[in-house]
């Protein structure tokens, strides 16, 4: 699969999700610690647009700090959409995957902004379904090409801070990617 379409995967996905939050989800805890799913939704919204900008040739000095969203909770949902659907329509453009761009964690590709993207896209949808009793089951595809991306980082993703400790170490190699993957990325169901 191409880039675009993972990514289109990982937007479907997580909009899915996103339609069955409810007025009384938006406080409930998500498996990422100290966030509400309004915070994930939030998260979600400022990482799209971060990558719009970063696209367009901002560099990681012009993104300054992460802004803070203080809008009602039904506008974040529309606002998530719409951030979404901007985000796909700047990476429809074959053009950026080859295009460098300046990240903060320093220079990568637009297909590796790309990777980036449907990987948050794809584990925010399973936190997202966690924290709200939803259907957790992702597509397939999204799932295999998110675990592929991360995978040879493994060793590496703890350092981030954001994957909780990685790796477990408790889910077997023969485990279903799914479980595979959430446990890479610090989750554990």
């Amino acid at each position: 699969m191409q880039p675009i379409e993972i990514l289109s995967l990982a937007t479907d996905g997580f909009n899915a999700k996103l339609e069955k939050v409810t007025e009384s989800d938006w406080m409930s805890a998500t498996p990422c610690e100290g966030w509400s799913v309004g915070d994930l939704v939030t998260h979600v919204i400022t990482g799209s647009q971060m990558a719009v900008a970063l696209a367009g040739g901002a560099t990681a000095e012009q993104l300054g700090g992460t802004p803070s969203l203080s809008l009602a909770y039904g506008d974040l949902a529309a606002a998530c959409r719409s951030a979404l659907a901007e985000q796909l329509d700047v990476f429809s453009n074959p053009e950026l995957l080859d295009k460098t761009v300046h990240h903060p964690i320093g220079d990568i590709s637009g297909a590796q902004l790309v990777a980036f993207r449907y990987g948050d896209l794809t584990i925010h949808a399973w936190d997202l379904a966690r924290a709200i009793g939803a259907d957790e089951d992702l597509d397939p595809d999204l799932v295999s090409a998110t675990y592929d991306s991360l995978a040879p980082r493994a060793d590496f993703l703890p350092a981030t801070g954001v994957f909780g400790t990685g790796r477990s170490g408790e889910v077997p190699d023969d485990a279903d990617l799914l479980h595979r993957l959430l446990d890479l990325t610090g989750r554990r169901p």
